[in-house]
């Protein structure tokens, strides 16, 4: 019986109960009861954030383990942000591991996942790897601060704030209002969100109706990961927001990465919208 077949039919109470009319005459019972295997995989919070989109990604393929491909069709052909995107993706990977498709996983995380450049729609704004290449090394600084000289009368004081914040811009692919505080209650990344061994970062992601919070983990480079330990060691900052600044103050930040790399007689537009996927352009 395919899944449409069971749109129509008589529930019973307790079906009504778990699920309510109105989720079952949406979505149908097959994809209502798949949508539940996701809590031996996840946190409350997280579940209550990912069924919804495993019911709508089931009911829309119209099979109760969609192809990976399948997913990833589904998630990047709809009209939603970049961040749900990503969320959406996690998801997908929790319900495979849930009805143990651990190949369907790995699939999703890596040959389907948006930060795969051969799986991603490149933009206008993406970072090109040359241009990644030239300000890693021609305008951050290793350690300390640099100065460089904009025309006649202006000078930047590039730190090593400003290049561990574009290595993990970079590396994560989530822009600053992600990373840092937007006002005082926001969450940010915090130096309890590291794993130096593992060198992974978890990234705050709080839903837009229900205000419930959970964490996407970003596996990045070594280079990265050192570059935000020697800054953490540099502030003395040990716990707390790893970036203790606003998000306003990071795009200044940015900014003034931007145009010290213009004063060099290099061109590049909108530095605050790197994505992983930059490399693709190389």
């Amino acid at each position: 019986m395919s899944l449409s077949d069971e749109f129509g039919k008589g529930y019973t109470q307790e079906q009504i109960d778990k699920f309510g009319n109105r989720m079952l005459d949406k979505y149908g019972l097959a994809a209502c009861r798949a949508a539940e295997k996701i809590e031996t995989q996840v946190k409350e919070s997280s579940a209550k954030t990912y069924k919804p989109q495993i019911r709508q990604l089931i009911n829309r393929v119209g099979k109760e383990v969609p192809e990976p491909g399948e997913a990833a069709e589904f998630i990047k052909s709809s009209e939603k942000q970049l961040d749900t995107k990503r969320m959406m993706f996690s998801a997908v990977k929790a319900y495979y591991l849930a009805v143990n498709r651990q190949g369907y996983a790995d699939k999703i995380d890596t040959e389907y996942s948006l930060e795969n450049p051969k799986a991603s729609t490149m933009d206008e704004n993406t970072l090109s790897a040359t241009v990644l290449e030239r300000i890693g090394t021609e305008i951050l600084p290793e350690t300390g601060k640099t100065m460089r000289q904009v025309g006649d009368d202006r000078v930047y004081i590039i730190s090593l704030e400003h290049k561990a914040l574009f290595y993990t811009i970079y590396a994560t692919g989530y822009g600053a209002n992600k990373l840092c505080m937007r006002d005082n209650n926001d969450d940010c990344v915090e130096v309890s969100d590291l794993d130096t061994q593992e060198n992974t970062i978890k990234v705050p992601i709080t839903d837009g109706d229900s205000g419930d919070t959970t964490h996407d983990t970003k596996r990045v480079g070594e280079d990265c990961m050192n570059v935000i330990t020697k800054y953490l060691e540099q502030q003395s900052i040990s716990e707390g927001p790893v970036f203790n600044f606003t998000s306003r103050t990071a795009l200044n930040r940015l900014a003034e990465v931007e145009d010290a790399y213009k004063s060099m007689g290099y061109e590049f537009e909108n530095v605050d919208k790197l994505t992983p996927t930059a490399l693709a352009n190389s």
